[in-house]
């Protein structure tokens, strides 16, 4: 993919506000999403292109003794997620830099990403993200699917099927768990784990 390309996919900072709208929680609700994680408080939660901090705030909510990590790689949005979560004792905010996160490997166990690999399709973000992750540890993958188009949302070239994102999880050595159905209108929702091995 061109560089050209990749900037084209990426999410533009002008449209942040869109990631805080009621019309957003109503088609894919912040309770929903952290409830696929599983959390049974002290986990280390990774949020990989956090944006504005919203589901990085509602996962810090559920965590008594754990930390979320938000990461992003547009300098706008670290400035915001910053400013955001600035009140929030246990989130912290990193900065991606040439697709790495500069963490220790194996170092989270739970990773978010919502709406994300249609921007990064083709690169190397999966695989970083199974750096990441301890063993056992899950990976939540939520993104627009291709076959159920709507309104909002990427076009549909631009989106997956959960078929191939599996694939593409996959590929770089996780284990795919059997489909969930959350009854998001515009989603698919794909449950991944680290074997521990």
């Amino acid at each position: 993919m061109s560089v050209s390309e990749r900037e084209a996919r990426k999410f533009d900072p002008a449209r942040a506000p869109l990631l805080d709208s009621a019309e957003r929680d109503a088609y894919l609700p912040d309770s929903v999403v952290v409830d696929l994680l599983e959390l049974s408080g002290n986990e280390t939660v990774l949020d990989y292109g956090a944006g504005t901090g919203r589901l990085a705030l509602a996962a810090a909510e559920r965590l008594l003794s754990g930390r979320v990590i938000a990461v992003d790689e547009v300098p706008e949005m670290i400035e915001r997620l910053a400013s955001r979560v600035a009140a929030a004792s246990n989130v912290e905010v990193v900065a991606i830099r040439d697709n790495v996160v500069p963490l220790a490997a194996a170092s989270v166990d739970r990773i978010l990403a919502i709406n994300i690999l249609h921007e990064v399709r083709g690169e190397t973000a999966l695989a970083e993200m199974h750096r990441l992750l301890a063993p056992d540890g899950l990976l939540l993958v939520i993104d627009w699917d291709r076959e159920r188009p709507g309104e909002p949302g990427p076009p549909a070239q631009l989106r997956y099927t959960r078929a191939e994102a599996a694939d593409e999880c996959a590929a770089v050595g996780l284990a795919v768990e059997p489909a969930v159905h959350a009854r998001l209108p515009y989603h698919f929702v794909l449950r991944v784990r680290k074997p521990a091995s």
